[in-house]
């Protein structure tokens, strides 16, 4: 998380939730602010293993404050070694939409998906925080390319990936293989037309060309 917010200088806010209920937001809080309990969530056992290192948690809706962030976090001990809390950073998810959201086409879509397959980022936002991949499938799909076609919602479609090492990310797009294909349909009926004009236009030269010399001959 460190690398990639230095990547694209993002804004990040932190939450401290303690065992005793005392608890921090950088960010201003409304009257009745929810410090939600970390042990309620299913990520709170990766963050409980790793011993008070960083995790990606990837994601945490802030419905109170209005943000669908993605998150790294980790247990704070006591000089004991008990947990005496969680420490949460938290960064708005529309700040990294934002950094490809020019590149998304009409019918594509776009989602960020850390290395358990959940949505980091997307631009159909209702997917966040989900897991909505499963890696090791994907991984068998691509069968070491970074492209495949395939049926989505029915129709073939052209779906890509691409791993960021800093991150730990993957990105993937879908979109519509007779969008990606349009482009060369357009050259096609162009030049299909073309054919046609000058096919025409041979025929009526030809026509002019044969009676003007034939008729001498007659």
């Amino acid at each position: 998380f460190q690398a990639t917010f230095n990547q694209i200088n993002l804004q990040f806010y932190v939450v401290f939730s303690s065992e005793n209920g005392t608890n921090y937001c950088s960010l201003p809080t409304p009257q009745g602010y929810d410090y939600m309990s970390p042990k309620t969530k299913l990520w709170y056992n990766d963050i409980y293993e790793a011993k008070g290192a960083i995790m990606d948690v990837s994601s945490y809706r802030d419905d109170q404050l209005g943000i669908k962030a993605y998150t790294a976090a980790r247990t704070v001990p006591d000089a004991s070694g008990n947990i005496i809390g969680c420490l949460m950073i938290n960064a708005d998810e529309r700040q990294l939409y934002k950094t490809y959201e020019e590149v998304i086409g009409p019918q594509s879509n776009i989602y960020v998906a850390d290395s358990k397959g959940r949505i980091v980022s997307s631009n159909r936002d209702t997917l966040i925080g989900l897991s909505y991949f499963n890696m090791n499938n994907l991984e068998t799909m691509f069968a070491g390319e970074d492209h495949i076609i395939t049926k989505i919602s029915g129709k073939d479609s052209l779906f890509t990936r691409y791993y960021d090492r800093q991150s730990g990310f993957t990105v993937f797009e879908e979109i519509p293989l007779s969008t990606v294909l349009e482009p060369l349909e357009r050259i096609r009926i162009v030049v299909t037309i073309l054919a046609l004009l000058a096919l025409a236009g041979g025929t009526v030269m030809a026509w002019f060309f044969s009676g003007y010399i034939a008729a001498p001959l007659r």
